[in-house]
């Protein structure tokens, strides 16, 4: 069936208007078509039971089913039938729905012009024609596929048949394969790692410190590093046994994990040492982190053979870019010292390297030799300066606050209360103390004059710690007599040489007062 052989193109016309129907008879007879015509659509839908039709023209009012619904029951028995709908009047759902759920091929409303309804006639032959062939060429594809797919699997199952002992032999290969790269893998891991912490082991570390510095220094980063030293550890594993000596070492290599960035870099540097090593971190971040991890590990309970104990940890800290600083064994040198002066000022403390020396975290109570000498001479200096009391107390305090404080922004904070010689203070200056603490300051100077002796005192505002320091003058003698109390808002390492400081000063505070 062709569009263009007339004779065998077959219609059925529907309107239930007998005018509009024989109109559309005629003129669909004039064309060549063949053509039933009815006034309602159960009739038609009865006729196209018997029958194949080419196309089918319908009203959308009619008897018993809509113009839509008769197409749509139509189109399921002849799916590539033709179809016009045609309607005097209809909103835009009627059209919506005409394609929607009658897939008309065209939509015409009255009065028509004769000549179009047939050129639309000939389009939606034209069409059914072209997707029936579509469909046909679509189904007769399939089963090309379906015979080239059922060819294909048959020569893939004689394929399969022949190489199966091929298979097995490379599954066999790849199995030893895989075992081969999982021991090459374990090697290499054992290579970098240490066999008791799971930390990597000094000789990566060395590799890694020189990669790391270079990179530093090409991109103008900064890189820190950590030296790590257990205190005390001869002691614990003489005391409980190396077996929980290896214990410690392997909670503390996890808790330092812990406390690192993925991008950090810890290892076991040698027996109970360890490094870190802290690439973009400048020295106050590596200074933080130290301070960090040695609270985390002094806070930690370890298990001994009977019960839990604590222990603690000294760490030295470096940091590159410094003028003192050059290569990275300048830099491992540098915090080596850190730890070896943290070791041996207390131990259980941070050691910052600078390139003054090396400074304590947590308020810079511990002053190397040299800073100790250069703090003496100054306050020696003070002696032979000619001015007042209240400046001379002034220059000290700076002075001293100068040489404990490790950042510019310490809270750290300095006083001096003078004592008259009836036992009541009689003058107050101070560097960085405000007045929530004078009174504090005030009450517990009685303390010291009693004792004559430091003396420790938490503020009742916010718990910080303050030193209150004794200044004698004539100590040994029979003049002996305390004229004033420095304190500081820390507490003191260094108590001989903090009172040998003001035991000088209390010479300077003489020798003031006599001036005046």
């Amino acid at each position: 069936m062709t569009v263009e052989n007339k004779n065998q193109i077959k219609a059925l016309v529907i309107d239930d208007e007998p005018f509009i129907k024989n109109i559309l008879t005629i003129l669909f007879e004039m064309e060549g078509y063949s053509v039933l015509s009815f006034d309602s659509g159960l009739d038609a839908f009865e006729q196209a039971k018997k029958s194949k039709y080419d196309i089918i023209i319908s009203d959308y009012f009619l008897p018993h089913m809509d113009g839509i619904e008769l197409i749509q029951k139509v189109k399921e028995l002849h799916p590539y039938i033709a179809s016009i709908l045609i309607t005097g009047v209809g909103d835009e759902q009627t059209v919506i729905d005409a394609f929607t759920k009658g897939h008309v091929n065209s939509y015409i409303t009255k009065p028509f012009n004769n000549e179009e309804i047939l050129r639309i006639a000939r389009l939606a032959l034209k069409e059914q024609e072209i997707k029936q062939k579509e469909d046909s060429f679509q189904e007769e594809l399939k089963e090309k596929v379906k015979e080239a797919t059922k060819q294909l699997e048959e020569k893939n199952e004689l394929l399969e048949k022949g190489e199966k002992e091929t298979k097995k032999l490379y599954e066999k290969l790849k199995e030893e394969e895989r075992l081969i790269k999982k021991k090459n893998i374990l090697l290499q891991k054992l290579s970098v790692t240490d066999g008791l912490t799971g930390l990597y082991n000094h000789r990566y570390f060395q590799r890694r410190i020189k990669e790391e510095f270079i990179r530093a220094k090409r991109y103008n980063f900064p890189l820190s590093c950590l030296m790590i030293d257990l205190d005390d550890f001869k002691i614990l594993n003489d005391t409980y046994g190396h077996q929980v000596g290896d214990r410690i070492l392997t909670e503390l290599s996890m808790i330092l994990n812990n406390s690192i960035r993925e991008v950090d870099m810890a290892a076991r540097y040698g027996g109970e040492e360890f490094v870190v090593l802290l690439p973009q971190i400048d020295v106050d971040g590596a200074a933080n982190m130290a301070e960090r991890f040695r609270m985390a590990v002094e806070l930690h309970k370890f298990f001994g053979i009977d019960k839990p104990f604590n222990i603690t940890i000294s760490i030295g800290v470096s940091t590159y870019p410094a003028s003192d600083i050059k290569t990275d064994r300048d830099l491992l040198k540098a915090a080596d010292t850190s730890l070896y002066r943290a070791k041996n000022t207390g131990k259980n403390r941070v050691v910052v390297h600078t390139i003054m020396g090396e400074k304590a975290i947590g308020g810079g109570e511990i002053l190397t030799i040299a800073e100790k000498r250069k703090l003496l001479s100054d306050i020696t200096m003070l002696l032979n300066r000619n001015i007042g009391l209240n400046e001379l107390l002034k220059v000290f305090l700076n002075r001293l606050k100068e040489a404990y404080d490790i950042k510019p922004d310490s809270d750290m904070l300095y006083a001096i209360m003078l004592i008259a010689k009836n036992g009541e203070p009689y003058n107050f200056i101070s560097t960085g103390v405000n007045g929530n603490y004078k009174e504090e300051i005030l009450t517990n100077a009685k303390e010291v004059v009693k004792s004559r002796e430091i003396y420790l005192f938490h503020s009742k505002d916010n718990g910080k710690v303050f030193s209150a320091i004794p200044i004698i003058t004539d100590p040994g003698t029979n003049d002996e007599s305390v004229i004033g109390v420095l304190n500081i808002s820390t507490t003191i390492e260094d108590k001989g040489f903090i009172k040998d400081i003001s035991n000088i000063l209390s010479i300077a505070i003489k020798g003031a007062k006599k001036q005046e």
